[in-house]
C-alpha cells in the first residue's frame, strides 16, 4: 500500500459529472467515476483545485470499475487489462483542510 499526501493540485480544468462527493467543514471532495479525476474545494475561501482528466501518466489499460462515498472517504476501484485490481481511497483527514490518497494494489 502506498500513501500519498496531496501537496499541490492543478487549477481550473473541466470536470466530468457523475462524481462521488464527501464534505468536511473545510473541504468538499469530488471524484469522477468515469476517469478518476478529482476536484477539491476549500469551503472557507471558495477556491477550487482540479486534477487533469485522463492523466498523462495513468496507464491507458486502467478502467474505473466502481466509485463509492463512505463517510469522509471516496473509494475508487480500477482494473487493468489482465485482471490486476487497484483501490484508490481519497480521504478527508480530521486535520483541518487536509486530504490524502492511498493506493492499494493488493485489493481484490
Amino acid at each position: 500500500m502506498v500513501r500519498l499526501a496531496i501537496v499541490s493540485l492543478l487549477g481550473a480544468l473541466p470536470f466530468v459529472v457523475g462524481a462521488s462527493r464527501v464534505e468536511s467543514a473545510e473541504l468538499t471532495l469530488e471524484v469522477s467515476a468515469t476517469d478518476a479525476s478529482f476536484r477539491v474545494t476549500d469551503r472557507r475561501t471558495g477556491r477550487t483545485w482540479e486534477s487533469e482528466p485522463n492523466y498523462p501518466h495513468m496507464p491507458q489499460n486502467l478502467a474505473v470499475t466502481g466509485c463509492e462515498a463512505v463517510d469522509r472517504e471516496i473509494r475508487l476501484t480500477m482494473t487493468a487489462s489482465g485482471g490486476r485490481n487497484l483501490l484508490a481511497t481519497f480521504r478527508l483527514e480530521p486535520e483541518p483542510g487536509e486530504m490524502t490518497v492511498t493506493f492499494d494494489t493488493g485489493w481484490r
